[in-house]
């Protein structure tokens, strides 16, 4: 049967208090019933404190990360620490998962599963992260009231955007599509997807002064996950030292770093670590050949104006809520077999426990999946995203990115012919070779090189990739394959 394990291979059993919601991650029940491993926050000395608020995991170990402030029951919270009472905080002080940092892709994964990166096979690591950064499986935390006016900016960070998503590339592949574009897609079903929070980096001030940290891109967090303090490092640690005896007695009394009297790590530093969140969840990933030339700009502008126009078509075509359907554009790289190119990859997620199913219908209809997104983004009064279209409050932080006449001749594609299946073995790979090809001779895909083979056979003059207006002197909404000039 099919359920939740830690990555010694033991069975989850924090959720066995909620039987029926066991059965949905065995594959039993509908899993859309059920929602996922929580976020909890206790608020102390609230009338109700003995009902914390909650959010989905993956949301909570930002909203409710140590300093945060959130605003609950008409007060104003400062989070202090771990909750040691939530059954959703693990019982060791070992870290849940020991992971690494990709060189070339950047994809955080665990380094005792794995002896390369599962998503580009490089073994290319940072030297700093080379022996593993902990990962700590954090869900319950406990705030404060804390009224005081909000005077810092610092206050007002956005920190959603502090969490990365990490598909582990592993589960099983259940099936493979060829689209009418020649992009492969692949679906996987109880693929480990990890969320990860490691702070934001370290400051000037707190480099100059030595202070830990994660690594050299995050200062990672001091919680205690013995006592659930959030630990400090104190201005000057050889002021002990320095302060006589008078202040010997009052280190003995109150740890420097902020431990509680009871603590086992009382009087040790704290140990920088990370927050994550895991679950096992079925993936649609778009596997792309890119063109040579383009940025890391040119991939997300493109990748994300794709990738959420096609989230709201599978959201209308099936009726889903946003909470229902992730999505992940995950970062380009290069591959150097059988030729020197880059990878792109757009991966869609179904969070539900177990798997609701849209995404294999998805997979099978995706050109009508492109036909509902185009039809979304015929509106009026809009040059590049609105919240009519691509943006909306959770894809804020990528809102300078999205550009929906950029992907208008793609989504035409799309929508021409239904997907091909093809063998799910490993081996049946996307050959670049025509990709590089037609990107060398200056057009957008095979087909189009097709064409362009054709104009050029009979003598017609074109111009490529022309950006196209509905009226002179207007901004582009679309870009023509071909423009036939006429010789006069």
């Amino acid at each position: 049967m099919r359920g939740d394990h830690g990555a010694d291979g033991e069975a989850d059993d924090r959720t066995a208090g909620h039987p029926l919601r066991r059965f949905a991650e065995f594959g039993i029940l509908p899993g859309y019933e059920f929602p996922n491993e929580p976020c909890t926050l206790r608020l102390r000395n609230d009338p109700h404190e003995e009902d914390p608020i909650a959010l989905e995991r993956r949301f909570g170990i930002a909203q409710y990360q140590p300093n945060a402030s959130v605003h609950a029951r008409g007060h104003r919270w400062r989070v202090v620490g771990l909750d040691n009472a939530s059954p959703w905080n693990p019982q060791s002080p070992h870290p849940d998962w020991v992971y690494v940092r990709c060189g070339d892709c950047d994809l955080c994964y665990a380094v005792q599963q794995h002896g390369y990166c599962p998503r580009c096979r490089s073994t290319t690591i940072p030297v700093n992260d080379q022996r593993g950064l902990p990962g700590h499986e954090f869900g319950g935390f406990i705030a404060i009231r804390d009224d005081t006016p909000v005077l810092e900016e610092e206050d007002r960070y956005a920190l959603a955007a502090l969490v990365s998503c990490h598909p582990q590339w592993n589960g099983r592949c259940i099936h493979r599509f060829r689209l009418s574009t020649g992009w492969n897609a692949e679906l996987r079903e109880e693929e480990e997807i990890r969320w990860l929070n490691e702070w934001k980096p370290a400051s000037a001030a707190e480099r100059e002064a030595g202070a830990p940290q994660l690594h050299e891109n995050a200062h990672g967090f001091y919680l205690c996950p013995v006592c659930g303090r959030d630990l400090k490092m104190p201005e000057d640690q050889n002021a002990s030292q320095r302060g006589g005896r008078s202040r010997s007695r009052q280190t003995e009394q109150n740890d420097p770093y902020g431990h509680t009297r009871e603590c086992l790590q009382r009087g040790q530093p704290p140990q920088v670590l990370a927050i994550t969140a895991r679950l096992l969840a079925t993936t649609l990933r778009l596997i792309v050949t890119l063109p040579p030339d383009w940025e890391a700009e040119d991939y997300q502008r493109w990748g994300y104006s794709l990738g959420y126009a096609l989230r709201t078509g599978m959201r209308h075509l099936f009726m889903l809520d946003g909470s229902e359907l992730e999505f992940e554009l995950e970062p380009m790289w290069k591959i150097r077999e059988p030729a020197p190119h880059w990878k792109g990859m757009l991966t869609f997620i179904d969070t539900a426990v177990g798997g609701s199913g849209f995404l294999e219908r998805a997979a099978a209809q995706f050109h009508q999946v492109a036909a509902q997104a185009m039809d979304h983004l015929d509106h009026v009064d809009c040059e590049s995203a609105c919240y009519r279209c691509l943006k909306s409050y959770n894809n804020q932080r990528h809102h300078q990115h999205l550009q929906w006449p950029l992907i208008l001749p793609d989504l035409e594609h799309l929508s021409q012919s239904a997907p091909v299946t093809l063998e799910t073995e490993k081996s049946v790979q996307d050959d670049p070779k025509p990709w590089l090809e037609a990107y060398a001779a200056g057009v957008s895909s095979p087909l189009e090189l097709k064409f362009l083979r054709q104009f050029e056979q009979y003598g017609l003059p074109v111009d490529k990739q022309v950006p196209v207006a509905a009226n002179a002197g207007e901004h582009p909404i679309s870009v023509a394959d071909f423009v036939v000039v006429y010789l006069i």
